[in-house]
């Protein structure tokens, strides 16, 4: 296998295209994995989304989400509520580094939160709006709040009529520390601007995912460290067969 870095796309070579060959998903610093395709995680039955972490962060939903056998949930506007946004066992350190991984497809544009971890004070300590508004412009907030060590924000393409793979990373240690990747091409980034504040983890308020979101939302994967290159595009090809991207 080899690791290609051309441009802003990371490609992996030596897999099948479906990742037949490559089925590992990486699991070191994964602390949430729900995925409405497994029974695992959704029986078919019930408000829980169960986490396959093993950390046993689970989410629950109420109205206008419903679960499709197809291996989805069919979200018009309800919320998935999760634990506190300060359990100790998320283990995001103060400088908020993370990797989001979602599989989903939007139906249409409306003011959203994809997802949401507060920290002090109810600041946005890891949040997004994906698809947000008329406009369908996307957010990537870390680091409490929206200033330009914090924010990046842009159009994504193709996220309505397609399933998508749309990753999110926050590092502190190189430019740019934020991205945003639509199938492992790099579509949003903060260039130069410099790492984001330290936040404090102490808020109760629960986690949200996909509140007033409109789409099929697929798979959610969350690391409490950035994945490199090479483990984003193994996670990418262990899962793109299933839904032909």
């Amino acid at each position: 296998m080899s690791l290609n870095l051309s441009g802003n796309t990371i490609t992996l070579t030596g897999t099948s295209t479906n990742g037949d060959l490559n089925k590992r998903v990486t699991r070191e610093g994964l602390v949430l994995e729900l995925d409405a395709g497994d029974l695992n995680s959704y029986p078919g039955a019930g408000s829980t989304w169960y986490d396959l972490s093993g950390f046993q962060h689970n989410f629950t939903h109420g109205a206008n989400i419903a679960w499709n056998s197809a291996g989805y949930f069919d979200c018009t506007g309800g919320e998935f509520s999760g634990p506190a946004s300060n359990a100790s066992t998320w283990g995001f350190q103060p400088n908020c580094e993370n990797t989001i991984e979602i599989y989903c497809e939007m139906t249409a544009f409306q003011s959203n939160k994809t997802f949401w971890w507060e920290s002090a004070g109810s600041l946005r300590a890891i949040a997004s709006h994906l698809g947000y508004g008329a406009s369908g412009l996307s957010y990537y907030d870390v680091g409490g709040g929206s200033g330009a060590t914090q924010r990046i924000s842009g159009l994504i393409p193709g996220l309505t009529g397609e399933i998508s793979c749309i990753t999110y990373q926050n590092r502190s240690v190189t430019y740019p520390s934020r991205r945003i990747y639509k199938n492992l091409v790099q579509t949003i980034d903060s260039g130069t601007n410099g790492w984001c504040p330290n936040v404090t983890w102490s808020d109760p308020t629960p986690v949200l995912l996909f509140s007033s979101w409109l789409g099929y939302a697929y798979i959610i994967r969350v690391y409490n460290r950035p994945l490199h290159p090479y483990e984003m595009a193994e996670n990418f090809q262990a899962t793109r067969g299933r839904f032909g991207i």
